[in-house]
Parts: C-alpha cells; sequence; structure tokens
C-alpha cells in the first residue's frame, strides 16, 4: 500500500460505522477518511488486477495434495509461458460487484397532501409536499408520515373516495364483532 495513506487509514470500526450509519447527512465521513477510503480502494484493486507472480496447473494439485508449498515465477520472467507457468497469482482476491435492484425497494403511490420527514433518530423533522422528495427520503430509510386534508379524509370515510374503486370498500383489518356475527 502507498507510504502516504498508511498512517492515515481508516480503522476497521469506523468503515464498520460508515457502512451503517442512517444519516451521513449529519454525520458525514471527513474528507480526509474519504480520501483515505479512497486511496485504499484503489490499491485493493490495482492489487487484484495485477498478477505478482505465475505458476502451473500441476503445481497448484502438488500443493493441495501434500499441503507444503507452492513453486512460483515472477511476473517478468520470459520462460513462464514457454514453461506452461500461466496461471496468474494476485495479492488480493477481486472485489464482488454489489448488486443494485433496477426496481425501487420500497413501492410508493402518493396520495397524501403533506409529508412530514423525520431522519431516524428523530434527530430533525421537516415537511414537503413534494411526493418525489418524500419517496426519497422512504428509499433512504427515513421515517415519513402522510398527511391528508380533512375534506378528503371524511370524502373516504363515506365512501366517496377517488382512490377506493367503484365496488369496493375500506373495512377494518381486525373484523368488528357485527361482522363475525354477519359471517
Amino acid at each position: 500500500m502507498n507510504n502516504n495513506y498508511q498512517s492515515t487509514m481508516v480503522a476497521d470500526e469506523r468503515l464498520a460505522e460508515l457502512a451503517v450509519e442512517d444519516d451521513l447527512y449529519n454525520y458525514p465521513p471527513t474528507q480526509e477518511e474519504l480520501n483515505s477510503i479512497s486511496a485504499e480502494l484503489q490499491e485493493y484493486r490495482k492489487a487484484s488486477k495485477e498478477p505478482v507472480a505465475f505458476t502451473e496447473k500441476h503445481e497448484i494439485s502438488n500443493m493441495h495434495a501434500t499441503g507444503m508449498y507452492l513453486r512460483a515465477w515472477p511476473v517478468d520472467r520470459e520462460r513462464n509461458e514457454v514453461e506452461g507457468y500461466t496461471v496468474a497469482l494476485f495479492a488480493a482476491p477481486p472485489l464482488q460487484a454489489v448488486t443494485v435492484p433496477d426496481e425501487p425497494l420500497t413501492q410508493f403511490k402518493p396520495v397524501a397532501d403533506l409529508y412530514e420527514v423525520t431522519v431516524p433518530g428523530g434527530r430533525s423533522t421537516t415537511f414537503t409536499k413534494d411526493v418525489a422528495e418524500a419517496k426519497d427520503c422512504i428509499e433512504m430509510g427515513w421515517k415519513v408520515q402522510e398527511y391528508v386534508e380533512l375534506e378528503r379524509y371524511q370524502q373516504a370515510c363515506a365512501g366517496n373516495s377517488p382512490e377506493i374503486p367503484d365496488g369496493y370498500a375500506l373495512v377494518p383489518i381486525e373484523p368488528t364483532y357485527q361482522m363475525s356475527e354477519a359471517i
């Protein structure tokens, strides 16, 4: 690793904190931490892409069978390919790609007139009428409370809601006593 970054390497504990922090807006990494993480990642990627030596498949089989050692030859050795030493050895395994789903994690149907947005831990709250902003906040894991104008709420309760299709009605999640008796 580059000596310029060894003294500023971000500790494993801090990386773990950054990986699970829900509120990077209020608790962001420092510029020094970002520089260090970037430099370390670049060094790792280089170590996982550039071979440090070559060996042959029979050497690997012998090592597995005996548990002893593995003979390898330097990358710049001219006779590697001629002698069958074509299995590249790397200083680090390749990084696994992170899969990001094409579809949003949260399905969101805008019906509210106002959204109250609270960051994790309840440290701050704001209000917005912007559906897209509320959706983004939900996808970031923030709490979003929907508010509907009283008139629209009363229409929904009376069965006159444009949100409830014809032929459907709102019912309680738990059946009432009267509903149970009717069944």
